[in-house]
C-alpha cells in the first residue's frame, strides 16, 4: 500500500491535504484489517530528480523527500520480499542501497 508521511496521524480539517492523509490512514486501517498480505510504504515529499538508488528507511515516522525513482525501485524490492507482510515503514532519499535497506526491514 503507496500511503504517506501523516497517515499515522492525520490532521482534521477541510483543506485539501488533511482531506488526503485521512483518507490515506482510513486505506492503510483496511489494509492492515484484511486477510491479504501487506505492507504499507510512507514516503515522504515525491520529488522528479532522478533516482539515486540509495535511500533511508525507518519504522518511526520521519519527514523528507524521496524521487519518485527511488519510491518506484523501492515498491518492485518489497513485491519481492514476502518477509515484509504485516510492516509499516517510512522512506526517504538516503544512502543506503535500496536492496540492503529493504533486506534490514525484515523482521
Amino acid at each position: 500500500m503507496m500511503s504517506a508521511v501523516g497517515a499515522e496521524n492525520p490532521p482534521a480539517g477541510d483543506e485539501g491535504f488533511s482531506v488526503y492523509l485521512r483518507a490515506k490512514a482510513d486505506a492503510d486501517t483496511a489494509v492492515a484489517a484484511s486477510d491479504r498480505s501487506w505492507t504499507i510504504i510512507r514516503p515522504g515529499g515525491l520529488t522528479n530528480e532522478p533516482g539515486t538508488g540509495s535511500v533511508r528507511v525507518c519504522i518511526d515516522p520521519y519527514r523528507g523527500r524521496v524521487s519518485r525513482d527511488d519510491v518506484a525501485a523501492v515498491l518492485a524490492a518489497v513485491l519481492a520480499e514476502p518477509r515484509l507482510a504485516g510492516v509499516t515503514f517510512y522512506l526517504n532519499g538516503g544512502d543506503v542501497p535500496i536492496a540492503s535497506a529493504v533486506a534490514a526491514l525484515v523482521p
